[in-house]
């Protein structure tokens, strides 16, 4: 069962690092808000979660988070963490905040994340460390 959860949340985080896919990086993101008009830019953060998304060792935002996530570059168990809060993954659903990803079936697995260029790096409550990594 340890080893599920650990399967469990280094997919998690694998999915949160893919996040960024091949969007524009946050300096480009940043410099384009400044120059937008506030409607524009709310749009386009909602289009675009690289709009929304912090620079690399930063927390992400949720719409970071959302997405298709493969541990460490393989994506052949990817989990996809879906906007509603519900998932793929073993655990239906999911819940973000302050750079935390949790799951309400699995109290104890906590995952935390930040940004690593177009991915994440993560690190579970027993101090595994992954690179969570974008999937198709």
């Amino acid at each position: 069962m340890k080893k599920h959860l650990i399967l469990a949340a280094a997919c998690t985080l694998a999915l949160a690092a893919c996040g960024k896919g091949d969007k524009p990086d946050a300096a480009a993101s940043e410099s384009a808000a400044a120059s937008a008009p506030a409607a524009a830019t709310s749009e386009s953060a909602a289009a675009s979660p690289a709009a929304a998304a912090a620079a690399s060792g930063d927390k992400p935002t949720k719409e970071f988070v959302v997405g298709k996530w493969g541990n460490d570059g393989d994506c052949s168990l990817a989990i996809d963490l879906k906007a509603d809060g519900t998932s793929d993954g073993p655990f239906g659903k999911w819940t973000y905040a302050d750079g935390v990803i949790s799951f309400p079936e699995a109290p104890e697995m906590k995952i935390n994340v930040t940004v690593d260029g177009k991915n994440m790096k993560s690190v579970n409550a027993q101090g595994g460390k992954h690179e969570m990594t974008r999937c198709p």
